[in-house]
């Protein structure tokens, strides 16, 4: 049995409309997050929603979308209407619970890479997932990774964790235990310069606890090369060396 033209024409909207609406009324109306809103049965089978307003001209009605005046909102080259990506979490919006918010559960994985996108903390350890899991493996956690998918973005064969510093306090992400925290002791000296912070400085220690072989200021565990304090020979101790493997950046 055919459905009356109304509910037809609301049943016939494109998937990303029907990603971001809560259904249709049993009269045929759109209804979008509660509200019911009327669908022009003149519609049937183009796929338009010719009564709800197109202000950019994007597909996507105003009514739903994040950027009514912006037909590209994300800048991801895609009109609105047809990017089947719009919060950019690698999840697609039909799929998405949430596709306009790319980190529902706040832990800092996209939630296209989340094993657990409602669950922040899903081993209950205190701490987010976001700052455990390197999804690309390049020694940045996803919070605090420019691009969670691609290890090596500026592509110069060194991997992203060993030259991004998210958090400015002068230790790259792959050396960093805090690497969203600037001041982990909160003394007012960054991490960076902060010779024993919390005692999980990639620094030796005053006690001897982390042996620093080479003296580079650099623990053995964490060194490329603990008994060369210069891995790279670019005049800089691998300790305060940005990139210690690349004599090019220091």
């Amino acid at each position: 049995m055919p459905l009356p033209p109304r509910r037809a024409a609301c049943v016939a909207g494109s998937l990303l409309v029907a990603a971001l609406m809560v259904g249709c009324g049993s009269s045929g109306n759109l209804q979008l997050a509660g509200a019911l809103l009327p669908v022009d049965p003149n519609s049937l089978g183009t796929g338009q929603l010719s009564s709800l307003v197109d202000s950019d001209g994007d597909g996507l009605p105003d009514i739903v979308d994040p950027w009514p005046f912006d037909p590209d909102g994300d800048g991801d080259g895609i009109p609105d209407g047809m990017d089947a990506d719009l919060d950019d979490d690698y999840l697609i919006n039909p799929l998405d619970p949430a596709p306009l918010n790319p980190n529902i559960d706040g832990d800092g994985i996209l939630d296209g890479l989340d094993e657990h996108i409602f669950n922040a903390d899903a081993n209950n350890d205190g701490i987010p997932d976001g700052l455990q899991q390197d999804y690309d493996g390049d020694g940045s956690v996803d919070a605090v990774d420019s691009n969670p998918v691609n290890p090596d973005v500026n592509e110069n064969l060194i991997l992203d964790g060993l030259e991004e510093d998210f958090d400015g306090d002068g230790i790259v992400n792959a050396l960093d235990p805090h690497p969203d925290n600037l001041d982990a002791n909160g003394n007012g000296i960054p991490d960076g310069d902060d010779a024993d912070y919390d005692e999980s400085r990639p620094f030796a220690g005053v006690d001897g606890e982390f042996p620093d072989s080479d003296n580079d200021g650099l623990r053995d565990a964490l060194d490329p090369d603990p008994f060369n304090p210069d891995t790279d020979g670019d005049g800089f101790p691998d300790g305060v060396d940005d990139a210690p493997l690349d004599p090019n950046v220091n």
